[in-house]
């Protein structure tokens, strides 16, 4: 198996509350306090995810390939289902006793229990939970189905380095030619489908994925290339001071800038995880392990928040947000514990039954 690089589950669980954030006043009819690109988030994590699961299939030596496929799968499966299951109850319970049975489809509840919602699309509308943990889900389901397809590949050609780099440059160039020809809504793009076969949301999650497998190759290129700690560190100064001038100059005003934020997910991903530098070395301390845990609970529990302020009548001030910020971490820690890490070690302890 590869390192793991702590300093990116710290950006992580950032990006994840910049999320919980954006939603809280977005979804509520405030669309100034956060920049409305904060969505641009989930393509990060894409590409993290991408990232990482290429190192974990490249440094897998005793993976047998008659196993691979099952194997992947069952730790995408436990990784990602147990605590999208829980919500997805909590989610149906709230939407039948407000609305009614009859408030979402067979078809809704069927795609959201399989966590197909991502990748089938769906030109019909937005659903009535669209605002809900099943709503922001698609990218959970991307990150499952999606997953399964590409890092397939990823495996056949993982001893095949320019064969690796070629497939994953090809499919970064297919996907940004499909979402700039085709795309209603640049990034900002979900269960809206293409010629009613993918989602956008898969073409998204192929696009980050892939863009996550190039920068692991560049980080086995550049990863000894010998710069002082002060040099990493301008680096990682000139690149903070960089993203809101892109931000002003592209993304604002030109959403079609929207584009590049893989290629800036990538500049980051390696700026951290070379980990040369003052700001990516502050983000391995210890004191820190407990928030690194906690991003996908946080980006799957936020909206229970935004529910319990909308239950509440409380206004959606900056003095809310940060209590609702801190409601929303102190719920992501307790499903962290109680859900999301049981469910991983559930699937370990399969995975070493069935397959050892």
């Amino acid at each position: 198996m590869g390192k793991h690089f702590d300093g990116l589950d710290v950006i992580r669980s950032i990006l994840a509350l910049l999320v919980a954030s954006g939603h809280f006043f977005l979804w509520n009819g405030i669309s100034t306090v956060v920049p409305a690109s904060f969505f641009l988030s989930v393509d990060f994590f894409f590409v993290l995810s991408g990232f990482v699961l290429t190192q974990s299939v490249v440094y897998d030596r005793e993976c047998n390939p008659k196993w691979f496929m099952a194997k992947f799968a069952l730790r995408r499966l436990f990784r990602l289902y147990p605590l999208y299951l829980t919500v997805l109850l909590l989610t149906l319970c709230a939407v039948f006793l407000k609305f009614g049975a009859s408030a979402v489809t067979p078809r809704q509840i069927l795609t959201s229990v399989a966590l197909l919602q991502g990748v089938i699309p769906d030109n019909s509308g937005v659903p009535i939970y669209a605002d809900t943990p099943v709503g922001i889900g698609w990218s959970v389901s991307v990150e499952l189905w999606v997953s399964l397809s590409f890092f397939g590949m990823i495996f056949l050609l993982r001893r095949r380095t320019r064969l690796l780099a070629l497939f994953s440059a090809a499919t970064v160039a297919c996907s940004l030619l499909l979402m700039i020809s085709f795309s209603p809504n640049i990034m900002n793009v979900n269960m809206q489908g293409l010629l009613s076969v993918l989602s956008f949301g898969a073409i998204r999650g192929f696009l980050g994925l892939a863009a996550g497998a190039l920068t692991f190759l560049l980080f086995e290129k550049l990863k000894e290339v010998s710069l002082a700690s002060y040099q990493y560190t301008l680096l990682e100064c000139g690149f903070i001071i960089l993203i809101p001038l892109i931000y002003l100059k592209f993304c604002e005003y030109e959403r079609k800038g929207e584009y590049i934020f893989p290629v800036i997910a990538m500049a980051c991903i390696l700026l951290v995880t070379i980990q040369r530098g003052f700001i990516s070395n502050s983000m391995y301390t210890a004191r820190l392990s407990w928030f690194r845990e906690i991003s996908y609970s946080i980006y799957l529990v936020h909206p229970i928040g935004i529910f319990f302020f909308r239950q509440m009548h409380w206004s959606f001030t900056m003095v809310s947000a940060a209590f609702y910020l801190f409601l929303v971490v102190i719920m992501a820690v307790i499903a962290h514990r109680l859900i999301e890490k049981p469910g991983i070690a559930l699937g370990k302890r399969l995975l070493s039954i069935y397959f050892n």
